[in-house]
């Protein structure tokens, strides 16, 4: 059974991309970012279509980071509400995946790499469009 609906049994495509718990997530997050996301049912095909939002390869990158950490914030709080009992949050959730992906894109972000891309922690909470401008 779902650790975060208790609707239904866990697979990688109901626990990343068809949990109504977890749709919501990806609403908040593609709201973060400014964009309209519609979600494909399978985890292959929501990668591309997430990453696809982005109009050239730093945008690609920072999508394809973000989604990462989503992907990584579900699972561990899915752990942690069936190992530590922990109450589950959307807007927790949430949080700490801007807050991994800050944190990811930081370590490569003002790089080389990252075309130049420089942004600051809190600026990135508030939205991740103007970094991509």
């Amino acid at each position: 059974m779902c650790a975060l609906c208790g609707l239904s049994g866990e697979s990688s495509a109901h626990l990343f991309i068809s949990c109504p718990v977890v749709s919501s997530i990806w609403y908040s997050v593609s709201y973060w970012l400014g964009w309209e996301f519609v979600s494909p049912r399978d985890l292959l095909g929501h990668f591309e279509a997430f990453v696809g939002l982005g109009a050239d390869r730093k945008a690609r990158n920072i999508f394809s980071l973000v989604w990462l950490a989503v992907v990584w914030s579900i699972w561990k709080s899915r752990n942690d509400v069936i190992f530590s009992g922990r109450p589950f949050s959307v807007d927790v959730l949430v949080d700490r995946a801007k807050r991994s992906s800050w944190i990811w894109f930081s370590e490569v972000g003002p790089s080389s790499r990252s075309g130049g891309v420089r942004c600051s922690g809190s600026w990135w909470c508030i939205g991740v469009v103007g970094v991509l401008a």
